[in-house]
């Protein structure tokens, strides 16, 4: 019992007692949070473009962010509905501008749907997005790992042209260039798809931005009589990024424990 009490105490002291722990902290530089959903049609001459709209974002932000948005529009016989959500939690919660963090939490999804066509207008379309950027810096090389839960489907609606996208991304800002490391980029089709995303690996020291998009529309030419809709979510994903000090203690911690079960 000494001995767990003793390495607790060890790692207490280093986390708190050794500058160079302190500066490899995983800080956050700031964040853009996005989510839109509507629909819009141009008339049978093509010249005249009216939609409805309902989008929010927040910039340059360090707080989470939690939005719906989604509207519906009607023309000329046409109807059509987008909608997206966007949910990103910072770990700890609301860590502000240069606070520290360990990790985020997200669920985002879109969906778009055209239920009645015209036969007169020109163009229709029903659209919806959401997308979450984290810009972040490491002061020490630093461990991440990604997990997430992708489902996407596409009700058949003859003939029109429905697109669903999904993109995962993490771009190293330090260098020459902005370097992209991973890249998940998905255009899905077809009458559904799901499976899991489980990645990582470490990153070296530097800047960085971590990013989850995605977009659904729905287009048809009024004329082609189209109708159907498509949805696409990212759900119970967790990208996390916890300091090598935050390493250094859940080791410790699990050595304890195994101490303890002897």
């Amino acid at each position: 019992m000494r001995t767990a009490e003793s390495i607790l105490a060890l790692a207490i002291w280093i986390g708190s007692a050794m500058p160079s722990i302190a500066c490899a902290q995983t800080i956050l530089d700031h964040a853009d949070f996005m989510v839109s959903g509507g629909a819009g049609a141009y008339d049978q001459n093509g010249m005249n473009f009216q939609q409805n709209a309902d989008s929010n974002g927040s910039y340059n932000t360090g707080l989470d962010f939690s939005d719906t948005r989604g509207a519906s529009f009607s023309r000329n016989g046409f109807v059509g509905t987008g909608v997206a959500q966007n949910v990103t939690l910072f770990v700890p919660s609301n860590p502000g501008l240069l606070g520290q963090f360990s990790g985020v939490k997200l669920d985002l999804w879109s969906s778009a749907e055209t239920t009645q066509s015209s036969g007169i207008n020109l163009w229709e379309s029903s659209y919806a997005a959401a997308s979450s950027y984290i810009y972040f810096t490491l002061g020490a090389p630093t461990a991440w790992t990604f997990d997430a839960d992708v489902a996407s489907w596409t009700s058949p609606g003859p003939p029109g042209l429905a697109l669903t996208r999904m993109s995962i991304s993490i771009f190293d800002l330090s260098g020459n260039g902005a370097d992209q490391l991973i890249d998940y980029q998905e255009v899905f089709s077809g009458a559904g798809y799901s499976y899991s995303i489980s990645d990582g690996g470490v990153l070296p020291a530097g800047s960085y931005v971590w990013e989850l998009g995605m977009e659904t529309t729905y287009n048809a030419f009024g004329f082609e009589q189209a109708s159907g809709a498509c949805y696409v979510e990212v759900t119970n994903a967790c990208f996390n990024i916890p300091s090598p000090g935050t390493l250094f203690l859940l080791g410790a911690g699990s050595l304890i424990g195994k101490r303890r079960r002897r």
